[in-house]
């Protein structure tokens, strides 16, 4: 659901909708929420390539299309963001297990541009 890859996200929503569906009645609210979430996710990838709201913390530059999004589009609880201290800063970079977390679920997704770790 979080990846910024159009056929992660196909394959999300297939999965998300087969999943729904074979849920008893009671189940399928909690998951059909999810299935919502995955659809607006969609969206976002099909129209900007990304999701916006992580520029600022990716450090890519947001186009004059998703800072007017950034501004007046619906939030998902995201506050305005800085940088984040551990990646935009070399000499705070994160080490040892920290470091392989983060990496592991960061760069295989495209998320996070490796040359900015050190």
């Amino acid at each position: 659901m979080h990846a910024e890859v159009l056929p992660l996200q196909d394959e999300c929503i297939a999965s998300f909708s087969q999943w729904v569906a074979a849920l008893p009645a009671a189940c399928k609210p909690r998951l059909q929420g999810k299935l919502d979430v995955a659809f607006t996710h969609h969206g976002l990838i099909t129209r900007f390539g990304c999701v916006p709201y992580r520029n600022a913390v990716l450090h890519r530059t947001s186009s004059a299309e998703e800072n007017d999004f950034l501004r007046n589009g619906p939030r998902f609880g995201q506050q305005a963001v800085q940088a984040v201290p551990f990646i935009s800063h070399a000499g705070n970079a994160p080490s040892g297990s920290q470091r392989s977390v983060l990496l592991s679920c960061l760069a295989p997704c495209g998320l996070l541009d490796l040359t900015t770790i050190t």
